[in-house]
This record gives C-alpha cells, sequence and structure tokens, in this order.
C-alpha cells in the first residue's frame, strides 16, 4: 500500500474515532437526560393525581374519579389508568394496554417497565391517617420517546457517515497533495544517489516539507563537496599508482644495470682469485692464500646476491619467459645432486638422495626448475649443522613431487605465513648469523607460480624442515606465458588524464653530463612529472642529437662542469632559446657567461633543480 492511501486510511480511521467517541458520548448523554426528564415528569403526575384523587376516593366519587380517569387517559404520554378502592375493587379505569390484560396486570403490586420497556407501570397505594383507602394503575408509554432516541440514534448514524465521507475526501485531497511532494522529494532523493543533476523543490516553505527539502539540499550539497573529494583523491591515487609503477621500473632497470656492472669485475675477482689460491708456481704464504680464499669466498657471496637481486627484479619486471621444452630429466636431475653431494659432504652432513626411475623426460623449463631446487638445497646446506639432508622425488601423475628435507634449525609456525615474502627471514638474528637477503624462498615461490605449479612448507623448530614443490610434467605451448595472476599484477596502469598531465607529457629534456648515476635521481623525479628524458655524455653526440629532425627538445640542460669554455662558447652562437646551465657552483661562473645565459641552476639543489626544469 503506497504512503498516500496509508495516510487516507490511517486519518479515516482517526477520524471515526473520534467522531464515534463523541457521538457516543452525546446520545449516551441525551439517552440520560432523557430518562431523567420522564421519571421525573412520571414522579410529578403521580403525585399531582395523588393528590386529585385522595378526596374523590375517600368520599367515593365516582363521577369525578371517572372526570379524572378520562382526562388523564386523554394524556399523549398515559396509555391506561386504573382506580381501585380500599376492596381492591375497580371503581374507574381507562385500559387500552394491548400487551396484557387488566386481571393481569392487577396481580402486579410494584412498578415495573413494561413491553421492552416502552411502558412503564406505577402503582400507588393511597391512604389516610394510616388507612389504606384505595390505590392506583398508571401506564405510562414511552414509546414516542423511544422513537425520539431511534431518531436521534439514525441521524447520528447518517451524521457519522457523512462525516467520514466527507473526511475521506478531505484526507484524499490533503494526502494525494501531501503525496504528491513526497513522491517529487523521493525522487529527488533518488536522482541525489545516482549523482544526477537536480533542482530540489519547496526550499521556500517553512512548513515540514520545507524543513525535509532543506535537509535533501544540504545533504545533496555535502554530497558534491564528498564526491569531488572522492575524485581528486581516485585521481591522486591512481596517478600516484602510476608513478609506483614507473619508479618500479626505474628500480628494476638501476637494479639490472648495477647488478650487470658488479658482476663483470667480481667474475674478474672470483676468477683471479680462484687462480692465486692454487698458487702454481709457490710464491705465495699460508696467511696470502688464506686471505685470497676469504677474497674468493666473500666474492661468491656477493655475487649470488646480486643473482638473487636480479632474479627478483626480472620477476617484479614480469620479464621471465617460460622456456619450455622436452629435456632429459634424469640427467639434469643427476648434475643438480653431483653439484650439492660435495658440498654437503665437506660440511659433514648425510646427504640421501632418492628418485622414482619412471621420469625420464619432460617438457618443462629446465633452468628455471634448476633455479628452485638450487635455491632449497642451498637453504638446506645453510642452516643444517648436523644430521641429513633429504632430496626426494616423487612421480604424481601429471606433476612431479619434490621433497627437500633437512634436520636444520626449523622453522616456528608462527613465522609461516610470511617465509615466502621477500627481504623476511625467520628472525634477526639468522641475517647476522648466516647472512642472505631473503629473496631465496620468495624466488622459489614465484618461479613455482610461474610454471604453475605449488610450494609448501611443515617444520618445527629445532628439528627441521620439508619444503614439498609440485610441478607439471609437461607444459603445452598454450601455457607459456605467465600465469593469469601475474599478467593481472603487472597490467599496463594508465594515470587519469588531467590538464596538467596533457600539458606536460609531451615536452622532451635531454642533459649533457659526465656523471649519469649523479642525475639518476633528477631524472627519476622529472620523469615522474612526465617529462622525457634523456642523457647524453659528449658534446657531439648532443648537437647529433639536435640536428635530428625526427625528435625536439623542450630544454636542454648542459653541465658547466663537464663542458669546456670553447665547446660552450660555440654552442651559445648555435642556440639560446630553452638552455639551462647546471653547476656544482654559480659563484664561479664567468659574469661575461651569466648574462649571455637565461638560466643558471645550481645543480647541488636538486629539488629546486627539479623545480626550475618543471616550472
Amino acid at each position: 500500500m503506497s504512503f498516500k492511501y496509508r495516510f487516507i486510511l490511517s486519518f479515516v480511521v482517526l477520524e471515526i474515532f473520534f467522531i464515534l467517541l463523541i457521538v457516543s458520548f452525546n446520545f449516551n448523554v441525551i439517552s440520560n437526560s432523557s430518562k431523567q426528564l420522564i421519571n421525573e415528569k412520571i414522579d410529578l403526575n403521580i403525585s399531582f393525581l395523588k393528590n386529585l384523587i385522595i378526596i374523590p376516593l375517600s368520599i367515593y366519587d365516582l363521577a369525578t374519579l371517572d372526570n379524572i380517569t378520562e382526562n388523564t387517559a386523554n394524556l399523549k404520554y398515559i396509555n391506561s389508568i386504573i382506580i381501585l378502592d380500599s376492596k381492591n375493587n375497580i371503581v374507574s379505569s381507562k385500559f387500552r394496554f394491548k400487551y396484557k390484560s387488566i386481571e393481569e396486570i392487577l396481580e402486579i403490586k410494584s412498578n415495573e417497565n413494561l413491553s421492552s420497556d416502552e411502558y412503564e407501570l406505577r402503582y400507588e397505594e393511597f391512604k389516610e391517617e394510616d388507612a389504606y383507602i384505595g390505590s392506583m394503575y398508571v401506564i405510562f408509554d414511552h414509546s414516542k420517546n423511544r422513537v425520539f432516541l431511534n431518531e436521534t440514534k439514525n441521524n447520528n448514524i447518517l451524521i457519522i457517515l457523512i462525516e467520514i465521507f466527507i473526511s475521506s475526501i478531505l484526507a484524499f485531497i490533503v494526502g494525494n497533495k501531501l503525496n504528491k511532494k513526497l513522491i517529487n522529494l523521493s525522487e529527488v532523493a533518488k536522482n541525489i544517489g545516482k549523482n544526477k543533476e537536480i533542482k530540489i523543490p519547496y526550499l521556500e516553505l517553512n512548513d515540514e516539507i520545507g524543513i525535509l527539502s532543506k535537509s535533501l539540499n544540504q545533504m545533496h550539497i555535502n554530497l558534491q563537496n564528498r564526491n569531488k573529494d572522492l575524485k581528486n583523491l581516485t585521481k591522486d591515487l591512481v596517478n600516484q599508482k602510476f608513478e609506483l609503477i614507473e619508479t618500479q621500473k626505474y628500480k628494476d632497470s638501476f637494479f639490472a644495470n648495477i647488478s650487470h656492472e658488479l658482476k663483470t669485475p667480481l667474475n674478474s675477482i672470483n676468477i683471479l682469485s680462484s687462480i692465486m689460491i692454487n698458487n702454481k708456481k709457490g710464491n705465495l704464504d699460508e696467511i696470502q692464500i688464506k686471505n685470497l680464499t676469504i677474497i674468493n669466498d666473500c666474492g661468491k657471496k656477493l655475487l649470488d646476491l646480486i643473482n638473487d637481486i636480479m632474479d627478483i627484479s626480472k620477476i617484479e619486471a614480469g620479464e621471465v619467459i617460460i622456456n619450455s621444452r622436452a629435456f632429459d630429466f634424469d640427467k639434469s636431475i643427476n648434475k643438480i645432486y653431483e653439484m650439492f653431494l660435495t658440498q654437503i659432504e665437506k660440511k659433514g652432513l648425510e646427504f640421501i638422495f632418492k628418485k622414482d626411475v619412471l621420469i625420464e623426460f619432460i617438457i618443462n623449463d629446465e633452468k628455471l626448475i634448476g633455479q628452485i631446487l638450487i635455491n632449497l638445497l642451498s637453504n638446506a646446506i645453510k642452516f643444517t649443522n648436523k644430521g641429513k639432508i633429504e632430496f626426494i622425488i616423487n612421480d604424481k601423475n601429471e606433476y612431479i613431487e619434490f621433497i627437500v628435507r633437512d634436520e636444520g634449525i626449523g622453522i616456528s609456525n608462527d613465522k609461516f605465513d610470511y617465509i615466502f615474502e621477500r627481504f623476511k627471514q625467520v628472525d634477526g638474528s639468522i641475517n647476522r648469523k648466516y647472512g642472505g637477503t631473503g629473496l631465496g624462498l620468495a624466488i622459489c615461490k614465484e618461479l613455482t607460480t610461474i610454471l604453475f605449479g605449488k610450494i609448501s612448507v611443515k617444520s618445527e623448530l629445532d628439528k627441521g624442515s620439508e619444503f614439498t614443490v609440485l610441478i607439471k610434467k609437461n607444459i603445452d605451448k598454450q601455457d607459456s606465458n605467465l600465469p593469469k595472476i601475474r599478467k593481472k599484477i603487472y597490467k599496463k596502469i594508465s594515470p587519469i588524464k588531467t590538464e596538467k598531465f596533457e600539458e606536460k607529457k609531451n615536452k622532451n629534456i635531454i642533459i649533457l653530463n659526465n656523471h649519469p648515476m649523479y642525475y639518476f635521481e633528477i631524472v627519476l623525479k622529472l620523469k615522474k612529472k612526465f617529462f622525457v628524458v634523456k642523457q647524453i655524455t659528449s658534446f657531439e653526440n648532443l648537437l647529433l642529437e639536435l640536428e635530428n629532425e625526427k625528435m625536439s627538445y623542450d630544454k636542454i640542460v648542459i653541465d658547466l662542469d663537464f663542458i669546456n669554455e670553447h665547446n660552450l662558447k660555440e654552442f651559445l652562437k648555435m642556440k639560446k632559446n630553452n638552455l639551462f646551465i647546471a653547476t656544482s657552483d654559480i659563484d664561479k661562473v664567468d659574469e661575461d657567461l651569466k648574462n649571455s645565459i637565461q638560466v643558471i641552476i645550481e645543480k647541488t639543489k636538486k629539488e629546486k633543480f627539479v623545480e626550475t626544469l618543471f616550472s
């Protein structure tokens, strides 16, 4: 039922209740008043008749009694009258009562109502000096009074029905008008919820509808403000996310470059130290050989750390590609076994190797599987000082199960949640005692996921650990891409386009310097502000780049500490627009040069450097 009809029904029911209450009260008052008046009238008539009849009755004046009887019976409200003498004989009467006989009436010696209260019998005795001289029966007719009360009742019912009808019409009119306003305000509320442009009605009213309209208007204003704040916040969050992804790319690129730069000299150090440890010429003493061994061991550890960082950077960048091909599984696993056998025996541990002979050739990425197993076995050796290490391989239909079990330090149950997270180890003391980056298990987890596999761990503190890896035997060509979850993580996200973004996005900057690593932070911040930045390390390449018609640069930055004065003066003759000079000390710049260059930036103040180029 709609609000309109609920309102009308409620209004009508309430109206009926109050009408019935008032009418009932009035009817009762009228009825009681009528009864009281009739009783008083009857009492007055009985008293009057007694005074008229007692003297004629006492002297037995029948003519007078007949006259009184006749006149009394002619009254509209008296039906019958009977006068008896001292011997209860009828001396005069006028009897017209049809519901009882006169004999039945004479048997009654008290006042009572007759025939459904329409008639009332009054019995009165006459005494003179306490001597009984006769009696009188008078039947009063209340039928007209009953008719009057019934008419009054019927009139009241008619009035009630008329009032209900009128109140229903009024309720319908008022309810319809009120309901129309409420429906309009309800539609307004719906449109506010849908964030549509709306005009709120009834704001000029001062009644409850006006108050409701003003409340909706305030709510609309608040929602608009909040929506604006949310939109701005969403833009900021998306742009920040974009910046974070870009920063991540720069970080990965930096790690890849720096790792490559570190690996080249490290490999030389490791190779040369390994050769020198052999001491073929015999010109090194034991202390020198020991020192070389330390250098070689440290170099190998550092190389392992660099490899871990490079691996995790490739995984984060989504650059790991599955090279799925058929390979000799037995031969590949034996290589890994032989690789670790010497290391484990050298540490005084027992190495148990079990392999299902049914597994011969599989189609998968041999290198990635090997990397997972090498990381797990390396961890087992690192964290086990006594006891045994087990390397077990089982055939599980479509999968191969690899189990690496050790009797090392173990892991407590509360640490299981994050041992596969990057840079996490069980506690800081392990890092101090055993070393490492905390990337090994994270790399295993990521590579297992890439190979559509699963990795799990069971462990007990001080008793050892068991890592189980499930890998598919055969990966189809159609599966030779990263899993969907990996694609989602590295899906390209574009920032929300704003006027500011569009304005800065296409601006290109070229920087001439001899220290790219020093400018790395500056380049990163400029790219965050949507500049395309290119670094050049020679004056000749700068000239060639500027002559390239396919590429135009909005701003040119020259490091004054790198270019010689002659080249700079030659360059100023060709180009002065959009030129920025960077220097470590502005005070040392020649005055003539200051006058000929629009902007000189102090490169040590990197934030100001970026802001100057951005403005």
